[in-house]
């Protein structure tokens, strides 16, 4: 896999953390137990201050993508373009069975 897609695709989740959390309203240290790390490994994730792993990615766009608020707004997006987000089953398929998302249009 292409490192550059991989950057993308962590670029966008690590600007939209914040408003993503905001849509669940949830905290950062809510988000942060669902996805097994700490609090503080959240904010400097948040703050541009760490970098996330190839997990904590994964474990990211699994949560945001099973919940129908944060995967419009990723949809919107454009992020389930990305194809390492589409390498794990998050493409358009997934999102028209889950939500009724359908080529930039919602049923």
């Amino acid at each position: 896999m292409n490192s550059d897609i991989i950057m993308e695709c962590i670029s966008t989740l690590t600007n939209e953390l914040p408003l993503l959390r905001d849509k669940l309203k949830i905290t950062q240290q809510e988000l942060a137990t669902s996805i097994g790390i700490s609090r503080q490994s959240l904010i400097e994730i948040e703050h541009k201050n760490r970098k996330i792993t190839k997990s904590i990615l994964i474990s990211l766009i699994t949560y945001f993508s099973f919940r129908e608020v944060t995967a419009r707004i990723l949809w919107d997006k454009e992020f389930y373009n990305n194809d390492f987000v589409k390498e794990l089953g998050f493409n358009s398929g997934f999102l028209t069975n889950m939500y009724g998302i359908k080529d930039g249009s919602i049923k």
